[in-house]
């Protein structure tokens, strides 16, 4: 009986876990939604990441910055975007990256490539595939 009851206990400690994870993950979901119905079909995505670039100090260091139109089903209401950013710090990227995921227009990052420079490390050149949720009408 003490141990069907321990385990018992054990359960109901790990569905009060679960619970609150869900909760926590529920309450993320809705957050995001919240903000991405703020998103109007006017929105200009490129000129947001130029927007965003220059607002985390990376004037002048797009070097292209592409619409890529892949058709799968995993990419299936998304607009995506190819980014290079050359002559970056480490600092600049991730106030960018950050800038971006946390943003209220729900960019997210699919691939980033980061390459130092040979002669000066500290120096990236950064290439990168973004997307956000198609603007709805």
């Amino acid at each position: 009986y003490n141990r069907l009851a321990m385990s018992m206990e054990n359960d109901i400690r790990e569905m009060r876990v679960l619970a609150a994870e869900y909760r926590a993950a529920d309450a993320s979901r809705q957050s995001r939604r919240q903000r991405l119905q703020n998103i109007g079909a006017d929105f200009k995505p490129i000129g947001y990441l130029e927007t965003l670039a220059t607002e985390t100090g990376l004037v002048g260091r797009i070097e292209s910055l592409t619409p890529v139109s892949v058709s799968t089903s995993d990419t299936e209401g998304l607009s995506m975007f190819d980014l290079r950013l050359s002559q970056l710090t480490l600092d600049q990227l991730v106030r960018f990256l950050n800038g971006l995921e946390n943003g209220d227009k729900g960019f997210f990052v699919m691939t980033l490539q980061i390459k130092p420079r040979y002669l000066n490390p500290d120096i990236l050149d950064v290439s990168m595939r973004v997307a956000s949720p198609q603007p709805t009408a």
